[in-house]
């Protein structure tokens, strides 16, 4: 018997999807390779964000054996489709990282939650959560349907409107939708092209002009991934494949200790590195001015320097 099949550890399910492309879980549930299964929350509506989560359930055990399956089937409602589908896990990879978890000022800890992230045309995408959150998968699910009287009975709420009817409930959902999903409703042009980018990786650095060395930093990538207790504290200042980042605070002292937080914008990062190979090299440079207490950041790819017009940056001392 493999080493991980044994392995217990406390752990729950959260679904989730973007924002403006909200779904609902019919059916859904992580299955060990006994056969045990956990189910996924269902019947909420969901549009947390990319990688973000405010559903769980309770577990009904202090600890568990480690998934090996999973099955999960969802109504879009951006879309008006079911999707379904049963996906094996990477199950030694799932058993390494609850092994080797990470420190939290010296205490080791381990992750504790798989979220469940479901986008236009049938992506589905895995995450392992925990103070850090890395992905585990990406899977296809394909088209099906399933009974709207029970799906719509199951749904919050939805012994409260009556009769189902699921153009009119439909059309009502779609109604809410932000206006530019509704544009791409009425086009037709849904897709999962942007969830898709953010999983592409580029090999940036982010530095500042003097080579500060960071002496910690959290980041949050476009997809999903997260690192607010790094293993490495120097990842960000070495030319590894990396997602492109969210948000990041980097930490680095000089006369003072000095942290500075930087958000950048969706559309300003994408238009940057459009052009840019993965497998070249290419910086962000915070230039950091002390005696005004502000930063400003730049892109350099090929001896050329961009700046971030629309990022924001804001510095803290101490």
């Amino acid at each position: 018997m493999e080493q991980h099949t044994s392995e217990k550890y406390a752990w729950d399910a959260s679904p989730t999807a973007p924002k403006g492309y909200p779904v609902q879980v019919y059916q859904g549930r992580f299955t060990d390779a006994a056969g045990k299964a956990t189910t996924i929350p269902n019947g909420h509506y969901l549009q947390d964000g990319w990688g973000t989560s405010l559903i769980t359930w309770i577990a009904d055990e202090d600890t568990k054996a480690l998934p090996a399956k999973l099955h999960l089937t969802w109504f879009s409602f951006a879309e008006n489709k079911f999707y379904t589908g049963d996906f094996p896990l990477p199950v030694q990879r799932i058993a390494d990282l609850f092994r080797e978890g990470y420190y939290n000022k010296r205490k080791k800890e381990t992750y504790d939650r798989f979220v469940v992230g479901m986008a236009p045309g049938g992506m589905l995408v895995v995450w392992l959560r925990g103070q850090n959150q890395v992905e585990l998968a990406r899977f296809q699910a394909k088209e099906t349907e399933v009974d709207w009287d029970e799906f719509y009975y199951r749904s919050v709420g939805g012994n409260s409107y009556g009769k189902a009817d699921r153009a009119r409930d439909v059309k009502e959902e779609q109604q809410k939708l932000p206006a530019a999903v509704q544009q791409q409703v009425k086009q037709h042009t849904l897709n999962a092209g942007q969830w898709e980018q953010y999983r592409k990786k580029y090999k940036w650095i982010l530095k500042t002009t003097a080579g500060d060395k960071f002496e910690d930093y959290s980041v949050r990538y476009w997809n999903g991934e997260q690192e607010r207790l790094p293993t490495n504290k120097q990842l960000l200042q070495l030319a590894t494949a990396k997602p492109l980042p969210r948000e990041a605070s980097v930490f680095f002292e000089r006369d003072k200790k000095v942290r500075i937080d930087i958000v950048w914008d969706e559309q300003e990062m994408v238009q940057l590195f459009k052009n840019i190979a993965t497998d070249d090299e290419a910086s962000m440079i915070i230039s950091y001015d002390e005696r005004e207490q502000e930063a400003a950041l730049v892109l350099r790819y090929r001896q050329q320097d961009i700046p971030f017009r629309h990022c924001s940056l804001r510095v803290y001392t101490e």
